[in-house]
C-alpha cells in the first residue's frame, strides 16, 4: 500500500480528479449528475492572462483518494474567470492584510476549493496529505495567506485535521450576485434549507500557521 500526493500536471488526471469529485460529492448533493461533468466557470488567469490555478491529487497505490484545488487571488481584477472569493463575497483586504501582518498592495492569497476526500480510507491522514502540498504550493507562490468557502462543520473538519481556518472578519455573500443565486437553485439543500452550521463563510488561513 502506497499514499502518494502530488501537483496535477496532465489533462486527464485533472478530468480524473474532476470524476472524482463529481462521486464524492453525490453523497451529499441530491441533485448531482450521473454523466461525467466538469466545472462550469471560466479557468482562473492571473493578471497578467496567463493560468492561475493548480489541482492536487492524493492517491493510495494507483486510485485517486483525495483532490482540491488552489486559485490566485487577483485582488486588483474581480473579474469573471477569477476566484470565487471575490465573485461571491464582499470583503475588505485592508482587514486581511492587517491580520496577515502585509499591506494591502503587497498582499498574496490564494483560495482552496473543489476538495473532496474518498469516505473508503481515513479522510484525516488523506486531508493531512493534501494540506501538507498545499503548504509547499503556498511558499513556492509566495502567498500570505489561503482563502476558503466552507461552512463551519466543514470548518471544524479541517481543524480536526490540522489546518485552522478562521471567518474573515466582516466578509458577506452577495445573494444578488448572478453566479451565487445559480448556485443556491443547484444546491438549494445547501444553501437554502441548511443549518447555521453549515451555511458558507470566508475563511482563511496564514501560511505561517500551516
Amino acid at each position: 500500500m502506497r499514499w502518494s500526493v502530488e501537483m496535477v500536471t496532465d489533462e486527464a488526471t485533472r478530468r480524473d480528479c474532476d470524476f472524482f469529485r463529481q462521486q464524492t460529492y453525490r453523497r451529499y448533493y441530491t441533485n448531482t449528475s450521473d454523466v461525467h461533468w466538469e466545472d462550469q466557470s471560466p479557468a482562473p488567469l492571473s493578471v497578467d492572462r496567463r493560468p492561475a490555478e493548480w489541482t492536487i491529487a492524493a492517491k493510495l497505490n494507483t486510485e485517486i483518494v483525495g483532490t482540491c484545488r488552489v486559485v490566485l487571488v487577483n485582488l486588483p481584477n474581480r473579474s469573471a474567470g477569477q476566484a470565487e472569493s471575490l465573485r461571491l463575497f464582499q470583503w475588505d483586504p485592508q482587514i486581511l492584510a492587517n491580520l496577515l501582518n502585509t499591506s494591502p498592495i503587497d498582499l498574496r492569497l490564494g483560495e482552496v476549493g473543489r476538495f473532496a476526500v474518498s469516505g473508503d480510507v481515513d479522510s484525516d491522514f488523506v486531508k493531512r496529505l493534501l494540506f501538507r502540498q498545499l503548504h509547499t504550493l503556498a511558499k513556492q507562490l509566495q502567498l500570505h495567506g489561503l482563502l476558503a468557502i466552507m461552512p463551519a462543520v466543514v470548518r471544524r473538519s479541517a481543524q480536526r485535521s490540522g489546518l485552522t481556518f478562521l471567518p474573515v472578519p466582516g466578509a458577506s455573500m452577495i445573494l444578488d450576485d448572478p453566479e451565487m443565486l445559480n448556485y443556491r437553485k443547484r444546491f438549494p439543500d445547501y444553501f437554502l434549507n441548511s443549518s447555521a452550521a453549515r451555511i458558507p463563510q470566508l475563511c482563511y488561513v496564514s501560511i505561517d500557521h500551516m
